[in-house]
């Protein structure tokens, strides 16, 4: 913290650190005040980076003479990684004195992130201060933040400093809330109200890039990356353009975007010269997406700090995956170059920067880009690394019908998945939690939105490290179909597939039946349903665990449900994958199958046990499936396929028999129940026959009778032989007659 005062360590809620004048009697709030915007460690009034080791750069009073040598303590002695300037003057003129320069210095050859307070002339010259006018520092104004965490309430304090130095660099480059500050103070009860003004604005950039390089510490000696990354970073468009104007510049600060650029190396820094050029950087963007770029490099003081030449003009041209033109940034007298444009294609974009003059030797620039989230294609899985810091952003353009965006993990780390309604990186105030999924290890994490009645749109998840590391999956799949009942399908999930998701038509107080048919493979698949309540808007986005019927069987087979429910609505399908590839169909039905059975062939009776069904079905949805039998309407068989006849062994003993049946349709809706009954009559029935021992004529009456206690006589077979050894003849077959008259020529015996 560079100031004429010093700090009172003495506060409770400050780290004890060095000051380079301890024994000055110039100790004051502003300057404890601006380091507990830093680093302060009360329980609510939390400074932006608590951990940092604070250093009090004292002069004691402002001459050019102590506050140089302060500038020199800070840099040279302490090898300060970031120096804090809320201090100010030079308000006469536009052009730079020698603590712009002295700073540009410390900035280029002792690689410090060097942060200075814009001034606070709004409301008079409205000139940038010194030392905030130096090419190399990053100026920062002051906007007012409402005391609310909403970005819409964010306006610029009137009293920040807007007007360019003469050398026609853009000043400031961010602005950070100032106004109306409660921060560190000297005295008990030692933080209170310390106004308001750029001094409060400048530390909390400060703050900022100690944190960026407490996530990558090769940025303490890149200065140049570290501007970029603020530039790049500073999404809180406050007024004017959003790329850069007069008041905010880059716009407001914000942290969160600035983490991401840093943990996922959206960031460059190497030494150049004139042979270097061009140089270019590729950025794979979403259509669709804002891209931010910015390249900062130094200008080249002497160590006199009498001139402050910059000496390159380097310029920033975007192409797009085509080659063609996309935009650039071509000034002249700013030491940095930003460009935003709105992805068109998704594709890599060429960031290629390029040397309109260099009269120096060497230059370093540090180069950074946002492109916002990993935009998601609807059936498209992809795979990405253990989530940089904790944590993996992605945007899904979700239409109509019902949405599902899944997860999976390796089975090294649990991983969760949270659905926003809005950027992580846009205004804090919409950032509102939508629903969440957060299994354990080797469990699919998915949510669903019912676009029936949520809104179209940008939805934004997340994806959190809760344990482990590895690589995971992540899919969004939109309505593959409108479901009402039917056979759907086939549809094929590979290894790498997470997750499907269809609308179904419920309708009111009628059971619907699913079921789940793998065809072929070995995949591991589940299946859930979820509905929504039109009256209640919580309801229209959807966890796992939040389903209505769920079936997740072990392995390939059969997963099957059912769902009744007092209102007509489209529900949400979820199928997900655990493992492997599998073709599948799913099957959907409200009706069950109709049928009918007839014990061989409709006979009255038979005389074995050994019988042949015969078998007849109907679904008109989904068809029939399978089939079971019992022989009591108790006790059933095992479901096997349907076919039109089947072998059936009748229990033992005559008597009448009863065999019942029961369809299934694909859906596993089963049918009643069906059956017909026989005879089994396995007793042969008693018969004798009459006819005269000796008769007197040609022919002669013969009379039979026969019992049969099961089925009855159904008819007679009557024959006779000649002789006692003679062979049997048929006389009469197939007869109901009980006598007849017979007329043979010769001796006969008859049966």
């Amino acid at each position: 913290i560079l100031e004429d005062s010093r700090i009172e360590f003495a506060n409770p809620n400050l780290n004890n650190g060095t000051t380079r004048v301890p024994a000055d009697a110039n100790v004051d709030d502003h300057a404890t005040a601006t380091a507990g915007m830093v680093a302060s460690q009360h329980s609510t009034q939390q400074g932006i980076a608590q951990g940092v080791t604070l250093l009090s750069a004292n002069g004691t009073s402002y001459s050019d003479a102590n506050m140089s040598a302060a500038m020199d303590w800070a840099a040279i002695t302490q090898n300060a990684d970031v120096i804090n300037n809320s201090w100010g003057g030079n308000t006469g003129t536009t052009a730079f004195n020698v603590h712009d320069r002295h700073l540009d210095y410390i900035v280029r050859h002792y690689w410090s992130t060097v942060t200075v307070a814009a001034g606070n002339e709004g409301f008079a010259t409205d000139r940038v201060t010194s030392p905030a006018r130096g090419y190399n520092v990053i100026s920062v104004g002051n906007f007012n933040a409402g005391g609310t965490t909403a970005w819409a309430n964010d306006v610029m304090n009137g009293s920040s400093s807007t007007i360019d130095p003469s050398s026609g660099m853009e000043k400031p480059e961010v602005a950070a809330a100032g106004t109306s500050i409660t921060s560190t103070t000297m005295n008990s009860p030692w933080t209170g109200n310390v106004g308001s003004g750029t001094s409060y604005a400048a530390p909390m950039v400060a703050g900022e890039a100690a944190l960026l390089m407490e996530r990558n510490s090769s940025l303490e000696i890149r200065p140049e990356a570290v501007k970029a990354i603020i530039m790049a970073s500073a999404l809180n468009n406050i007024e004017g353009s959003s790329r850069l104007s007069e008041e905010d510049g880059a716009g407001g600060v914000d942290m969160h975007a600035a983490f991401r650029i840093v943990d996922e190396g959206w960031w460059a820094w190497t030494s150049v010269d004139t042979n270097s050029f061009p140089l270019s950087y590729y950025v794979y963007a979403y259509a669709g997406e804002t891209v931010r770029a910015v390249i900062s490099w130094d200008s080249d003081p002497n160590a006199a700090y009498t001139s402050d030449p910059l000496d390159a003009d380097i310029d920033l041209y975007v192409y797009a995956p085509n080659g063609s033109y996309q935009t650039g940034s071509l000034s002249v007298a700013n030491s940095y170059e930003i460009v935003e444009f709105t992805a068109a294609t998704t594709g890599n974009y060429e960031l290629r920067i390029n040397d309109f003059a260099f009269n120096g030797t060497t230059e370093y620039i540090g180069t950074a880009w946002w492109k916002g989230h990993n935009a998601m294609t609807p059936f498209v899985s992809t795979g990405w690394g253990t989530p940089p810091v904790g944590r993996d952003y992605f945007r899904a353009d979700v239409g109509n019908d019902w949405h599902i965006i899944a997860l999976r993990p390796p089975s090294t780390a649990d991983y969760d998945l949270y659905l926003y309604g809005d950027s992580a990186f846009g205004d804090p105030d919409n950032h509102d939690l939508l629903a969440s999924s957060t299994y354990v290890n080797d469990y699919v994490d998915y949510v669903l939105i019912d676009s029936n009645q949520a809104a179209n749109g940008n939805y934004y998840p997340e994806v959190r490290t809760y344990s482990g590391t590895g690589t995971y999956r992540m899919e969004w799949a939109s309505s593959l179909a409108n479901m009402t009942s039917g056979s759907y399908g086939p549809y094929t999930m590979g290894s790498l597939d997470v997750a499907l998701v269809w609308d179904s038509y419920q309708s009111a107080g009628i059971e619907k039946f699913y079921a789940l048919e793998p065809i072929s493979g070995s995949g591991d698949l589940g299946m859930a349903l979820y509905d929504s309540d039109a009256a209640d808007a919580g309801t229209f986005y959807r966890r796992r665990s939040q389903y209505v019927a769920y079936s997740d069987a072990t392995g390939s087979s059969v997963e099957a449900f059912s769902r009744q429910q007092a209102d007509s609505d489209w529900a949400g399908l979820a199928v997900f994958n655990k493992s492997g590839s599998t073709t599948f169909y799913v099957h959907v039905d409200e009706s069950a199958p109709t049928g009918a059975i007839n014990i061989a062939g409709g006979a009255v009776a038979v005389d074995s046990t050994l019988v042949t069904l015969n078998l007849s079905a109907n679904d008109p949805h989904t068809g029939v499936k399978q089939m079971r039998f019992s022989g009591d309407g108790v006790n059933w068989t095992a479901w096997q396929a349907y076919a039109g006849t089947r072998s059936w062994f009748l229990p033992a003993g005559d008597g009448l028999k009863t065999v019942y049946v029961q369809f299934m349709n694909k859906a596993n809706m089963v049918s009643a129940t069906y059956s017909d009954t026989i005879l089994l009559d396995m007793t042969a029935p008693e018969s004798s026959a009459s006819s005269p021992a000796i008769v007197s004529q040609h022919s002669f009456t013969v009379s039979w009778s026969g019992s049969d206690s099961g089925s009855g006589v159904a008819s007679y077979d009557v024959q006779y032989r000649l002789g006692s050894g003679g062979s049997w003849v048929n006389w009469l077959t197939g007869t109901g007659a009980t006598a007849a008259t017979f007329g043979p020529d010769l001796p006969v015996a008859v049966q």
